[in-house]
Order: structure tokens, then C-alpha cells, then sequence
């Protein structure tokens, strides 16, 4: 069947779970005024429209990295941390380039 890296897949899924998790609050403050007497309840919305979120996200990751390689879009210093076996060479000088490059991006 091929190279799945299920232990990738888990990490990816699990960030991305507690991304959806911390959209929640401004999800509920959007819909908070919309909801009408009789209707479904407004947690009850949340919970069904994150689980969709998270197992769509799962299989969008899935399907990203069994892809990675055939468009050479990998993730070697994710997949150096999550593998020991993987060693990766990462150059310190660009490594501290692309910090303070975001660093300076967020600050801006």
C-alpha cells in the first residue's frame, strides 16, 4: 500500500485538533444570536461542525503526505523528530535566519 508515516500523520492531526479547539470560543460568539426557540442548540453545532473539521483535516493530511515526495514538498526536520532514524542535516545560520525572519514579520 506504501509509506503512510502514521506517527506524521498523528502529530499533524493532533496540532490541527488543538487549532480547531481554540477557534471555538469565537465560533460560539458568532453564533450565539442566531440561534431560534426550537432549533438545534448552539454547542451541539460547535461539536458536530469541529468534528467534521478535524476528521477532514485528517484525510486532507493523509492525502498531503503520501503526496510530499511526488511533489518534493517534505518535511524532513519533522520527520527527523517524530523518526530518530531520519537524520537531517539543518545549516544553524539559516535556521536562526528564518527565526528572527518571522520574529520581524510578527512584530510587523
Amino acid at each position: 500500500m506504501g509509506n503512510w508515516r502514521i506517527k506524521l500523520v498523528l502529530l499533524f492531526t493532533i496540532l490541527n485538533t488543538i487549532g480547531i479547539f481554540a477557534i471555538i470560543p469565537y465560533e460560539i460568539t458568532l453564533m450565539g444570536d442566531q440561534s431560534i426557540p426550537g432549533d438545534i442548540p448552539t454547542s451541539l453545532i460547535v461539536i458536530i461542525n469541529s468534528t467534521f473539521q478535524a476528521l477532514y483535516m485528517f484525510v486532507l493530511i493523509l492525502v498531503g503526505l503520501r503526496l510530499q515526495n511526488r511533489t518534493g514538498l517534505n518535511a524532513p526536520l519533522l520527520n527527523g523528530i517524530v523518526y530518530p532514524k531520519i537524520r537531517v542535516h539543518i545549516s544553524k545560520k539559516w535556521l536562526i535566519n528564518s527565526i528572527v525572519g518571522a520574529l520581524i514579520e510578527a512584530l510587523l
